[in-house]
């Protein structure tokens, strides 16, 4: 697509990705339609993929922009059993930590595995 799907280490939300526009553009509103048609998809696809591969209830999506002024988006499975499925995912009571080596790398192969990478 016209993105890169990065992977965070949180053991809280395994799975828990940013998709990463591949352009340097600083906002999502201002993007060309048709390129905004384009990462939908890519989000779309690295969602669906998230939510099959990890077993996720649902996915959470955030595009924010205040910190890093490069259009992307949070892509945050939620685990069954999730303490606190319904409140943001920033304001889970745990602090973040490392997954276990063996399930970051199983992961992580899974999902470019699914994705065809």
């Amino acid at each position: 697509g016209v993105s890169t799907l990065g992977f965070y280490d949180d053991a809280r939300f395994p799975g828990r990705c940013i998709l990463v526009l591949n352009e340097h553009l600083e906002d999502f509103a201002e993007m060309p339609p048709a390129l905004t048609n384009l990462f939908a998809a890519d989000v779309q696809h690295a969602g669906r993929t998230l939510k099959r591969v990890t077993g996720a209830v649902r996915v959470n999506y955030a595009i924010l922009g205040n910190k890093a002024r490069h259009v992307h988006a949070h892509l945050i499975p939620r685990p069954p059993g999730d303490p606190v499925p319904t409140r943001a995912p920033w304001e889970h009571p745990a602090p973040q930590s490392s997954l276990k080596p063996e399930e970051l790398d199983r992961l992580k192969a899974a999902i470019r595995q699914a994705l065809g990478a």
